[in-house]
């Protein structure tokens, strides 16, 4: 997979050297729980994570609240996911 080494917008505008890409489909309950406790060279070699960003003036309290973040947001997208058909068939 090519990876840029800086992030376009749609016009071709530059806006971003460091990203964030999670695919929540891709994720399995191991995965989602590797967020919390591996580090993020362990996550960029899952199929779900890419990140490529700086840590420069990163606390580890820091780094445990933004994974925490990014779980939650999985955990989420997971129950949104599963909860699609059934949301649908109510008609909401």
């Amino acid at each position: 997979m090519f990876l840029p080494s800086k992030t376009y917008m749609a016009t071709g505008e530059e806006f971003s050297e460091s990203y964030l890409l999670v695919n929540a489909k891709e994720a399995s309950l191991y995965d989602i729980a590797c967020i919390l406790i591996r580090s993020t060279s362990f996550l960029n070699t899952k199929n779900f994570y890419n990140e490529q960003s700086e840590h420069v003036g990163r606390s580890a309290w820091d780094d445990v609240r933004r994974r925490f973040v990014i779980f939650a947001s999985i955990v989420a997208q997971k129950v949104l996911m599963w909860a699609e058909k059934p949301i649908a068939g109510m008609g909401l």
